[in-house]
């Protein structure tokens, strides 16, 4: 990350020994005092919890990057004569199947009246409807090097699970997530936005990917074909 300009430039300096030692001491000094300060309960949980939040959002930015068209697209891709195919709302589906997971996870998990758990689980059904709609959307290929498989199956059943077990801790621990992972939101726009180098350089790799997506995009293939995956 450092060398990406995300994080400060001297951490990935390396020693006579080539290593990065500041990071290396940096992170074994943090580590340390949150061990002094926190409870290991507490910081077992965080460490969970953590990586369940950003499963979360690769497997909901997969779905965008596939379903969501080029930006120079044909319009008869943008425009289809299908009502089922909304490749604009992409984004929209997206947002309202995590919303509906939450909920669901809310409902089911926090609440000891059997008509509101039960009204939980039944949550899940207008989330399959968003699956479904998501579903029959047209799929684009990539030119990554890994193709996750069964998209969007695999990334909604993944946002589903992983809601599930976010919200069946208490709430002080997952308010305690939320709160470092706006710290790093913060950190992000204010340092290292304006230090990366791929900003710096004008986004061209983001560039040099769409004209790759768009080069792929024929008017009148057919792009629900399944076996192109990211």
């Amino acid at each position: 990350m450092s060398k990406d300009g995300l994080l400060p430039r001297k951490l990935k300096e390396l020693s006579l020994r080539h290593v990065p030692e500041v990071g290396i001491h940096l992170t074994s000094v943090t580590c340390s005092l949150l061990a002094l300060i926190v409870s290991y309960n507490a910081l077992s949980i965080i460490a969970g919890i953590t990586p369940l939040v950003v499963f979360t959002l690769v497997s909901l930015a997969v779905i965008v990057i596939r379903l969501n068209p080029p930006d120079d697209a044909p319009d008869e891709i943008w425009h289809s004569k299908k009502w089922y195919k909304m490749p604009r709302y992409v984004m929209h589906l997206v947002a309202i199947y995590l919303f509906l997971c939450i909920l669901s996870s809310i409902l089911y998990n926090h609440n000891e009246n059997p008509i509101v758990w039960v009204s939980g689980l039944l949550m899940i059904i207008p989330a399959v409807m968003v699956y479904i709609i998501l579903q029959v959307q047209d799929t684009y290929d990539s030119p990554c090097t890994f193709k996750c498989p069964l998209v969007p199956f695999i990334p909604c059943l993944s946002t589903l699970c992983n809601t599930w077990i976010l919200f069946s801790v208490s709430w002080k621990d997952l308010l305690t997530v939320i709160c470092l992972i706006l710290i790093g939101v913060i950190y992000y726009f204010v340092y290292s936005m304006w230090h990366s180098h791929l900003n710096e350089r004008g986004g061209s790799i983001i560039n040099m990917s769409s004209q790759s997506l768009s080069s792929q995009v024929e008017p009148n293939a057919n792009y629900s074909d399944e076996s192109m995956l990211l």
